[in-house]
Order: C-alpha cells, then sequence, then structure tokens
C-alpha cells in the first residue's frame, strides 16, 4: 500500500488497477499496437543497458552504494538514442532498487546457508519423499558423505559469532583468495560448495525475459499528452477514469510515442464498478501506471492521502479481534466495548514479555459476555492448493539437481579433452572451435543440457508466482473482510504480536523444504502487511497485544493450562463446555485490553 519510497513521506500511497486491454483486440488499431510494442521494446531494451552498466558478476569482490550506482547509470543514460529521454528515465530510476536487492539476496543466501549448515531435513520428510537421500537443507547431497556432522556443527558456531560483514570476508578469501589458512579440507570444502551453488542461482536481471522484470512505466506530466499535461491537472485526468457515476466507464489515456517527437499513443481503458469500488474519494491521483505486456496493457492509478491521525480506542464501539492460524487462517471477533480502557493501562500491557503475560491472564478476568459476531475462514482448501504446487516444485527442483549433476560430469570431461580449468564457465559458441567429433557432441549435449534446465528453473518461477498469486488472492479477501467488519461496527481491530509469535501447535505436519518456506515461514508477515496496510488506509486503530498464552488461556476463570487446548477443540474444566479453539482464542484477543482483577474468593 505504501507506494513507492519518494515523494512526501506524510502520505500513504496506494495503487488501484484501471483496466486493462489486450493487444489483440479490436480496441487497438494495427499501428497503435505496434506504437505499443515499440514502448516495450525500446524500453527494456534502455533497462538492459542500464543493468549491463551496473551489475556485478561476483558481489564479493566488491558492490556500489545506491549513490554510486545511480551516478554511473545517469552517465549511461546520457549515450542512449532512440527512445524518449522521459522513458529512459523512467528505466533508470527502476534498475538500482534492483541491483541492490539481487545483491543483497545473493550475500545473504551465502550467510544464511553457512549459518546453518549443519540443519538436517526431518526424518518425516522421508513420508513425502520415500526415495531421497539428502540428510541437510543447505549441503548438497554431492558432499555430505565427505563433510563430518561435527565439521558442520562448527562452521555454524563460527559463523554465527563471525556475523554477516566477516562471514563474506571469510568466504572471499577462501573462494577469491584461495587463502585456507586456518581451516580444515571439509570446511573449505564446504565453503566452496555452498558459494558456488549460490552463485549459479545469482543472475543478471533480464527485463523480457524474466516476467519479475518488465516494462513498468509511472507516468507523470512528460508522458501523458494533450492540454491536461500540466502537472497541476494530471490528477483530473486520471480521476476521469475513476467516475463512480457510471456503470462501466471507457476512455482514452494519451502518452507520448518512445521516439521523440512521434505521435502520441491512445490508449483505451474499461474500468467495471468492482474496480470504481475500490476508490477512496478522499485520496488525490498522484501518478498513473502503465505497465506493456507482450500480450496486455494495464492501467493503474497511484491515489496518495494525507496519514491519518490515530485514533482513541475509547472512542470505538467495538473491537475486532484477528486468530491467524493455518487450518482456518483468518478467525475473526466482534466484541462490544464494555469499559474505557487506560491508555497507561494498555501502553503496559503490550509491552508484557512472556512471564508478565501469564502472570496478567491469572490474575485478571472477564464473563466473555461482550461476544457479537464470529467469523471463521477455513484455510483447508488453500493449504491444499499451496501443497499440491509444492509438491510440483519439488519434483522440477530434484530434475534441475540431477540435470547439473550430469552436467558437471559432461563439463569434466570436455575440460578433460580440452586440458582447461573445469572452474570457468564455456562460451556459447564453444562447439564451433572444436574440432574433434567426440567433443564437439559433448558440447552439443552440454548446452542441450544447459537449456533444458533453464527450461524446467522457467517453470519452476511460474509455479512460484502461482503460489504469490494464491497467497495474494485469499489473504486480500481475508483481508478485506476484516475491514468490512471494523468499518461497519465502528471498532479498532486488536491481533497478536506476530514478532513475538510463539510457536503454533496445530501447525501443517512437515510437507517439505518447499511447503515450509511457503506457508510457515512468511505467511503470518505477508497477511500482517496486507491488512495492516488496509487498515492504515481507512484510518482504523489497530492494536498488537502480546501473543503468549492466547489460545491456552481462559478469560472467564483466570486460567492458563496448555492442556484445554486439543487440535480444534477448547474445554475449561471449570466452564464444562466445548469451544471451537479458534474462536475461543479470537475472543481472548479481543478481551485481553478489558480483563479486570480477579475477584477475591
Amino acid at each position: 500500500m505504501a507506494y513507492g519510497n519518494g515523494g512526501d513521506k506524510k502520505l500513504l500511497r496506494k495503487a488501484f488497477p484501471a483496466g486493462s486491454t489486450s493487444l489483440g483486440n479490436d480496441l487497438l488499431t494495427a499501428g497503435k499496437r505496434a506504437d505499443l510494442m515499440l514502448l516495450r521494446e525500446r524500453y527494456l531494451a534502455a533497462a538492459n543497458a542500464f543493468v549491463d552498466a551496473v551489475f556485478t558478476p561476483e558481489p564479493l569482490c566488491g558492490t556500489m552504494s545506491g549513490e554510486d550506482i545511480e551516478k554511473v547509470l545517469v552517465a549511461k543514460q546520457k549515450d542512449l538514442t532512440g527512445i524518449n529521454k522521459a522513458y529512459a528515465e523512467k528505466a533508470r530510476l527502476s534498475i538500482t532498487p534492483i541491483i541492490l536487492t539481487v545483491e543483497k539476496h545473493y550475500l545473504g543466501r551465502i550467510v544464511g546457508r553457512l549459518a546453518h549448515c549443519a540443519s538436517r531435513i526431518p526424518a518425516t520428510a522421508a513420508l513425502h519423499a520415500p526415495a531421497a537421500t539428502r540428510i541437510y537443507f543447505n549441503i548438497p547431497e554431492s558432499i555430505q558423505d565427505r563433510v563430518s556432522p561435527a565439521t558442520l556443527e562448527n562452521l555454524e558456531e563460527q559463523v554465527k559469532a563471525l556475523g554477516s560483514r566477516k562471514t563474506l570476508a571469510l568466504v572471499a578469501r577462501v573462494v577469491l583468495e584461495g587463502n585456507h589458512e586456518g581451516l580444515d579440507a571439509e570446511t573449505v570444502l564446504v565453503i566452496q560448495t555452498v558459494h558456488a551453488e549460490c552463485l549459479e542461482r545469482y543472475r543478471k536481471p533480464e527485463f523480457g525475459k524474466d516476467p519479475r522484470y518488465t516494462c513498468q512505466i509511472h507516468l507523470d506530466y512528460r508522458v501523458v499528452r494533450g492540454p491536461e499535461a500540466d502537472p497541476k491537472r494530471l490528477d483530473g485526468v486520471a480521476r476521469i477514469l475513476v467516475d463512480k457515476a457510471n456503470r462501466k466507464f471507457r476512455t482514452f489515456l494519451e502518452i507520448s510515442h518512445p521516439i521523440p517527437r512521434g505521435e502520441a499513443i491512445r490508449i483505451p481503458v474499461v474500468m467495471s464498478p468492482k474496480v470504481l469500488s475500490k476508490f477512496d474519494r478522499n485520496a488525490r491521483i498522484g501518478s498513473l501506471i502503465v505497465e506493456v505486456g507482450p500480450d496486455t496493457v494495464h492501467v493503474k492509478t497511484v491515489a496518495s492521502k494525507q496519514i491519518p491521525g490515530t485514533p482513541d480506542i475509547n472512542d470505538c464501539l467495538h473491537l475486532v479481534a484477528r486468530d491467524f492460524g493455518y487450518k482456518n487462517t483468518v478467525t475473526l471477533s466482534v466484541l462490544r466495548r464494555d469499559r474505557e480502557i487506560d491508555p497507561a493501562e494498555m501502553k503496559s500491557i503490550l509491552d508484557f514479555d512472556k512471564g508478565e503475560a501469564r502472570a496478567y491472564l491469572e490474575s485478571h478476568e472477564h464473563p466473555m459476555d461482550n461476544v457479537v459476531a464470529r467469523r471463521r475462514f477455513s484455510g483447508q482448501a488453500f493449504l491444499r492448493s499451496i501443497g499440491s504446487t509444492c509438491a510440483r516444485i519439488d519434483l522440477l527442483a530434484s530434475e534441475i539437481k540431477l540435470g547439473y549433476n550430469k552436467l558437471e560430469r559432461l563439463k569434466s570431461n570436455i575440460c578433460s579433452y580440452l586440458g582447461t580449468e573445469p572452474d570457468g564457465r564455456f562460451a556459447d559458441d564453444l562447439a564451433l572451435h572444436v574440432k574433434d567429433p567426440l567433443i564437439k557432441q559433448l558440447c552439443g549435449k552440454f548446452f542441450r543440457l544447459l537449456n533444458h534446465i533453464w527450461h524446467l528453473k522457467g517453470l519452476r518461477l511460474k509455479l512460484f508466482a502461482k503460489i504469490n498469486g494464491l497467497k495474494k488472492a485469499w489473504f486480500g479477501f481475508l483481508s478485506n473482510q476484516e475491514l468490512k467488519l471494523a468499518i461497519q461496527y465502528q471498532a479498532a481491530v486488536v491481533r497478536e504480536d506476530l514478532t513475538v509469535m510463539a510457536k503454533e501447535k496445530d501447525a501443517p505436519d512437515y510437507k517439505g523444504r518447499t511447503f515450509n518456506k511457503m506457508i510457515n515461514n512468511g505467511s503470518k508477515g505477508q497477511y500482517l502487511r496486507r491488512a495492516t496496510d488496509k487498515l492504515l488506509w481507512d484510518g482504523i486503530l489497530e492494536v498488537a497485544i502480546p501473543s503468549f498464552y492466547t489460545s491456552t488461556a481462559c478469560p472467564t476463570h483466570a486460567r492458563v493450562d496448555a492442556t484445554m487446548r486439543k487440535g480444534d477443540s477448547f474445554r475449561c474444566p471449570l466452564c464444562g463446555r466445548d469451544e471451537h479453539a479458534d474462536e475461543h482464542a479470537a475472543d481472548t484477543i479481543g478481551n485481553y485490553l478489558l480483563l479486570r482483577p480477579k475477584a477475591a474468593t
């Protein structure tokens, strides 16, 4: 929701879809389609030229700061020809964060894998992959029998003691300088292998080939054509696209041609009531975005408005409590605020550690008679979809790994024939310079296998994108339901503080490393960001209470006991009734700030 990094820090920014147009339909003439494809072609070529100018093949050798990257890119932009200067600048501005991100991920991956090199794959993984013989998460199967567990554990301790910066210096010393002083042969082997695998995944961003890097142009008055090009009237231009008086509105957006002094390109924009309903009339349009894909043109409007003031919780008539889980992704309870909440007391409660939280729950109570409504959303179908996709990813990963093993053997044979070192990379035209028929055949086989591996990686990337799409759709739906309840009941939202989230007992059984990565390690944070952004945009107060014991406490009797919760059931022996565990947890979260000192008995 916080769209973009620049501009006024006191503004909230949010992108709204403003329709899309297929490049193959009748809304565009052949000439306009050709113009848009030319715009895409020139933009992608400019972006790739910028990437070539600043991409570092081996960040261990040193990286540039964002400021240094910008200096190189500005100089490169002056040399570009054949593209409108405004579009060239748009391409340039997108490069620095991309370069910094891929470098950060590469270096972080090296440190992370070394810091957890002794982490073993749980035995339960064999239930899902009986043929698997790999022992460690971060050590390839090819060397796992050549290193001892003690070596890996010692390396883990060393990396954690050194920290990220010194660990990278150690890797650079071993890999780049060949200096193995103070390290045994097994440790050197692990460092070299982990580095080689991480380097293989570190690739130069390729606009137009990798779906993550597209022709996405943030428009401004320099590229919006017509009498509305005045920056002061840009809001009015965009507002035409969100006219709520129309059930379905079609208009045209004129943008500059990619070639200087070329004829303007008119893009038809069609918006539906569903899209229009998302727009906040209190916001103002700051800019427009056009994304030109190979088949479709998407238009978005970027709205901005002042950050609303923080509401007083005592001005809210109700509280909407959220319990985030797995089997039931989100359970919501609407509770009547039945007493004033003291700000000083609330501040103290929000800072509780685990011991203080337990003492509070065991000395305070609430009759739990203020529940107005409950909503429980099962995540079973969502988890099944994620699980089946992750299983396909794991199969592809296994095939990719086997392909790389074959590739290494082929490379070793070719290098043996050629008398060259096996560490270097083959030139793409190697087969053209080889005369021996056998070696020529091996070279052809090598590059065919390499292309097949890259095809498999492309398929895997699409599956990752599918998982992201599933999460976006499901979490978007759930956060919308939460927002509607908060607006309907004039409520503040109370949730658990996920930064101190205790391990959930009914988390999904181990279904493979990919499933854990896609669900267990990321979903809470993704949902939190999605919901928090929407609540902030609508000026709804959000309060994060300590998460300790919320699923194992009975506020009615000020009792904390883990045995009261068994799977989906919660039963307090003093209450004598069964409740759904997630609904009870949501009720407890909602009443956390409403608890009263326990009556003397």
